[in-house]
């Protein structure tokens, strides 16, 4: 794993500085294919600025769990791409965790802290007096759950968001706003008529 061009730090696992054939230096971002992964995966600070392609297969759960986001990996980042979904809440779906701990800032408990933000949607069909264009997380709803059915919200391949630590998980206190979210969701064409895409862990 290459070190960046001006020393080493904790973001060599999200770029490598590349020399084309010519001499030109460029990056090379790292991408997190999720593919048949059946165990659970836990991203670390370190992974900061990778790109999560969701792409396993279609009856298959998978969950990603976020770091506990300590004082100085306040910034952490992680965008996620939806490229293969599947076709109910439970088989085919993705399941991601804020972190945050009671006890332990070196530990994670799933869904302690909280997200916040506003994801926009895109329906897939005519809009209808249900659909929804926006959906946001209400307090305490630490766990994303993206699938494609309407128990969940309806996704649709293609959908693609960003998750940041805008602030540090407060060891001892549950729900506190850390994970911001910001991205396009893509809704399937029977409606996005939920906004169950946040839940309580």
């Amino acid at each position: 794993m290459a070190n960046p061009m001006y020393g080493q730090n904790k973001f060599d696992n999200s770029a490598d500085a590349i020399i084309g054939d010519n001499g030109e230096a460029y990056i090379k971002r790292n991408v997190i294919s999720m593919g048949a992964t059946t165990a659970e995966t836990s991203l670390t600070a370190a992974q900061t600025g990778s790109l999560i392609v969701l792409n396993s297969t279609a009856s298959q759960i998978q969950v990603i769990n976020l770091p506990t986001v300590l004082p100085e990996d306040i910034g952490t980042y992680y965008d996620f791409c939806v490229t293969v979904i599947g076709n109910s809440g439970a088989a085919g779906s993705y399941t991601i965790n804020t972190g945050g701990h009671a006890t332990d800032p070196s530990s994670a408990t799933k869904g302690y802290d909280d997200f916040i933000g506003t994801l926009a949607v895109l329906d897939g069909a005519a809009e209808a007096a249900a659909d929804k264009t926006s959906v946001l997380p209400a307090s305490g709803e630490g766990t994303m759950v993206l699938a494609d059915n309407t128990t969940n919200a309806n996704i649709a391949v293609g959908a693609n968001f960003r998750l940041t630590a805008v602030g540090a998980s407060v060891i001892g206190t549950a729900s506190s706003d850390v994970w911001l979210c910001s991205g396009l969701l893509l809704g399937e064409a029977t409606g996005f008529v939920t906004t169950n895409l946040f839940t309580a862990p």
